[in-house]
This record gives structure tokens, sequence and C-alpha cells, in this order.
């Protein structure tokens, strides 16, 4: 019995090998060139692993492919086309969208009741439909209402680096950790409506619920990876990505709130308030409909704008010239900072936006074709070939591999926020810049997203000079079991790490000497000084006794 269960069992492995090998003959039958795929893993068995990012494995493919305008390639077994040419790309999010209407990945909404109503995970008209529903939370009118609140919480920020600044100059800054207190502010005001103490609490209850939800632990990779890869598992398995502790919190913490603004009548203009009418006036909204839009809010709105505003301080401490060139056009702003005049500091744009191209916290877009479509690559510096698309597969956007493409971006490994000033964007190739998509599945909450990194950045570079901490190690090492670019440690002593040297309070003249002299010396990296108005230590204390010296406030 024991001999013919293993011969059964030995028959079916040779089939699911026979199977799977043929599976990976598909693109070498179309004539579409690509890598060899390994057994089991394709293409990306070095993520899988949790060795190296897919971004960055995406983009050696990309690389070693310069003159194809895609390369069929395998994401464990299942195929996809990496796509290198923008105007296919172009096609794929705006022209021809009918034909890839959805997202890759899939999560059942009976199984994780909260990401499964995710719009990025929503198919067809069930995404339609919600992204109606939603697209008025996002409004320019709507950031403008809520704006006051962030210029608020901005202020709040600069206080707490301002209470922990000896420390900070002592030991550093970890850039996210500190960026994370002010996007989680941010989102339990507005998202959920709650006056939570994110800068001063650490056990914070929405501090807790983001280690819960988005902890870059390997049994969270895990499951990342399979979500992609193996959707099936998770509804055949009953698997949660989010708990259904967090499940319970989310939902407890949102009927609390609702029921205490109904029960003493109150009016809040905030995200939640825009859910809770969407609920009376649409039958098919529900109490979870309601958590679990508030939920994504939630993590949409903490997690990937605190990696983006670490990078932004990152980038400009390791560039003190733009950073002195950034000072000079903020500091005229009053605070509190108004919505209208953060619209009108071009090159504060300028330095988000060439931060996010060159570390964008979403390494790549995955769609699937849900229409069988044909493309024929046409630019002149492609080959010209094509390729039939068939429901089904997988089409990659590489954004990583395609901001750092030096055919598109002169120097792109350089800080350069001028490529993106109103005298050069017209050189800029389009459908090459990516962070939030494009077309109509284009980031919903990307306004803002945008509206409280740029509004926090305009504080922290008014207020302080920011330079790298001498532990710091570059490049910095990204973290392979994380789902989006963060260093390995978060921005620590592996990672960016920032000092801080306090704005003198009688004047601006000495910042551009102060940051470059912060640079050159470790010594003036702890001083918070103005040589003008003797703000700090005496000079020569400052030169000679390096870490020894105390610092004080500027004097009045």
């Amino acid at each position: 019995m024991f001999v013919e269960l293993l011969s059964v069992l030995l028959l079916f492995l040779l089939i699911y090998y026979y199977l799977t090998k043929q599976k990976y003959e598909y693109w070498k039958k179309r004539g579409v060139p690509g890598p060899k795929p390994s057994l089991f893993v394709g293409n990306i068995g070095e993520t899988i692993k949790m060795k190296k990012l897919l971004g960055l494995v995406l983009a050696e493919i990309y690389q070693n492919y310069p003159d194809l305008p895609f390369v069929g390639i395998f994401l464990g077994k299942k195929r996809a086309l990496l796509v290198r040419d923008p105007e296919f790309i172009k096609n794929i999010t705006v022209k021809d969208f009918g034909h890839f209407v959805d997202n890759d990945g899939f999560v059942d909404m009976k199984v994780d009741p909260i990401l499964g109503r995710h719009p990025f995970y929503l198919k067809g008209d069930d995404w339609k439909h919600v992204r109606g529903q939603l697209t008025p939370c996002f409004t320019t009118a709507k950031m403008k209402v809520i704006f006051p609140l962030i210029a608020q919480n901005c202020q709040k920020f600069v206080d707490c680096i301002s209470r922990q600044e000896d420390a900070f100059n002592r030991n550093g800054i970890e850039a996210k950790s500190l960026c994370i207190k002010y996007t989680l502010q941010n989102v339990s005001n507005i998202a959920f409506g709650v006056d939570s103490d994110c800068f001063n609490d650490p056990n914070d209850e929405f501090i807790d619920l983001a280690r819960n939800i988005l902890q870059p632990d390997t049994k969270q990779a895990i499951k990342s990876v399979l979500v992609k890869l193996c959707p099936s598992i998770f509804s055949f398995l009953s698997i949660k990505i989010i708990s259904k502790d967090v499940e319970n919190r989310l939902q407890e913490l949102v009927t609390n709130n609702l029921n205490y603004r109904e029960k003493h009548n109150i009016v809040i203009n905030d995200f939640l308030n825009v859910l809770s009418t969407l609920k009376k006036t649409h039958r098919d909204f529900t109490d979870m409909d309601v958590t679990a839009h508030a939920a994504g809010f939630f993590g949409d709105g903490y997690e990937t704008s605190s990696i983006a505003m670490s990078f932004v301080l990152f980038e400009l401490s390791c560039n003190p010239e733009v950073q002195d060139k950034l000072r000079k056009e903020l500091e005229s702003f009053e605070e509190p900072l108004s919505y209208e005049t953060l619209q009108g500091f071009t090159y504060l744009d300028a330095v988000v936006t060439e931060s996010l191209r060159k570390n964008p916290p979403v390494f790549s877009l995955t769609k699937t074709c849900t229409k069988p479509y044909v493309y024929r690559a046409s630019a002149s510096d492609f080959q010209n070939i094509s390729v039939s698309l068939e429901s089904g597969t997988a089409v990659v956007i590489p954004v990583y591999a395609l901001q750092h493409d030096s055919k598109y971006f002169h120097d792109p490994e350089s800080f350069v926020p001028e490529r993106f000033l109103d005298d050069n964007k017209n050189d800029l190739y389009k459908y090459t810049y990516l962070p939030f998509g494009e077309g109509p599945r284009m980031c919903l909450g990307q306004r803002f997203g945008l509206m409280q990194i740029k509004a926090a950045v305009a504080y922290v570079i008014k207020n302080f000079v920011l330079t790298l901490h001498k532990k710091t190690q570059l490049p910095l090492k990204l973290n392979p079991s994380y789902v989006m670019m963060s260093p390995i440690g978060g921005f620590s002593s592996s990672g960016g790490m920032l000092h801080l040297v306090k704005k003198c309070e009688k004047c601006s003249a000495c910042l551009p000497l102060a940051s470059k002299l912060a640079l050159k010396s470790p010594s003036l990296r702890l001083a918070r000084y103005c040589y003008k108005h003797r703000t700090a230590a005496d000079k020569a204390l400052v030169l000679f006794q390096r870490h020894r010296f105390s610092i004080n406030r500027a004097s009045k």
C-alpha cells in the first residue's frame, strides 16, 4: 500500500513538474525575448528568497534588454510582460485602458473584508463604482478644507523636534520613525476624527495599529509576495493579511466615533464625515465599507507618505546646496502656512518630485490584461516587434527602472530638482515618471500625500538645517523583505540618520554657511549657532573642543 501511494505521489510530482516546465515555454513559443526562468520561482527567485527587492530585480532585467520594447518574464509561475516602451505604457494606462482595467493581485472580500474593499484590489465594475464614490474625498476643494489641520500638525512636528533637539544632535534622528509620527497624526485626525498624541505617546493607539498593519517582518513579507503570486491560496485557506484583532479594533474605533458624533450633533469636515454621508445616501455602502475605506486612508496616508518624506529629508541632507536654495524660497512664508502659499513654492515641488523620481516608494505597477490585445512597437529606438497578449496575462510597468534610465533622465543617480522646473519639464519623456501611476487607476490619494509631505518639509527646512550623521552608511541598503523602498532598520545607523542645526532666530544669513560647515566638521554638526550673533558656543570652542560644547537657544 505504501509503495502504491508513493508511486502515485511520484507520478503526480512528475506531471506537475512537466506542466510547470511547459508553462515556462510560453514566451519562447511566441517569439518574445526574455531571461530564462528558474523552476517554480520564475525570474524573481531573489525576491522570493528575500534577498533583493522586486523593483531592483525588475530593474536588472530592464537594463539587460536596452533595445526591446518589452520582455517576457515569469513572476513565480505567472506569465508577465515587462514593458520598456513609454508608448506602450501610455496605451496600457490611458489610450487602451479598457484592455487593462484591473490591477494584478486579488484579495477575497469574504476572507479579508477590509483589504478586499481597497480600491487597488477591486476589479472591473466594482472598482469603477467605489472610485466614483471616493473621488469627491480627494478634490482640491477638500484639500483646502483639511489643510489648516495639516499646518497645525506641522507645527507640532517642529515642536517635537525642538523638544528633543539635544538628544537628536547627540544621536541623530531616525527619519522614518519621526515622519511616521507626523503622518499618523494626520490620518488619525482626518480619517478617524481622533485627536491622537502620536508625537508624544509611543503607545498611542494609532502607533500600535500601524505596527500591526504594516510591519516589515518576515511573516508579513511572505504574505505580501504570496498575495501577488498565489492569490487563490489566500482565498482557499482563508488567510487574512489584516488580522481579525486589527479588524475588530478598526471597526470599534470607527463605530464609537460615529456614534459619539451623532449623539452630540457634532459635524467635522473630515474624511470620516464623507464616508458617513456616503453610508446615509447609498444603500450599498455599509458599516464595513466605512471602516474599510477609513482603514485604507490610514494605511496609504501614513506608510507611503512617511517613506517618501523620509527620502526627501535624506536627499536634502545629502545635498546642502539644494537645501539652501529651498530655504531661500521658504524663508518668506509666515506660520501657519496656507494652502495657497504652499502651492506657490515651485522649487519645493521640484524637490519632492525629484525625490519621488529617484526614490519611488512603489517600485512597479502590475496590471492584468482583461481583453486580448496586440501591440507593435513603432518607436525608432526599439526593435520593431509585436506581441499578442491573452486575457489574464500580467503586464509589469517597472517604475524604478524607468525613472533611473539615463535615456529619459540625464544623470539619473544624481539629485537634480531643476529637471522638474517649468523651463525643463517640456524636455521630459511622457509616461516615464510614474510614482503615482497614470490614467484612471492613478493613485486616488496623490493630492493628499503630496500636500502633507510638502507642508512638513517646508516647516522643517524653514526651522532647521539638516546634515547627515557620521554613522550613515552610503549607499543606503534597502530592506529586501519589505514591499516598498525602505532602508534596512529604517533611516538608522545603517540608513540615513540626520543631524539638526537650529536656525538663528536673529538672522538667516548664516544658514548657508552653517550647513556647509556642518558637513565638513563633525563637531559643528552638534551646534545650533550663528557666528554673527554668537548664539551657540564661542567660536574657538566650536572649532577646537570637539563634541564637548553645550547648546543654548538663540538669544532674543
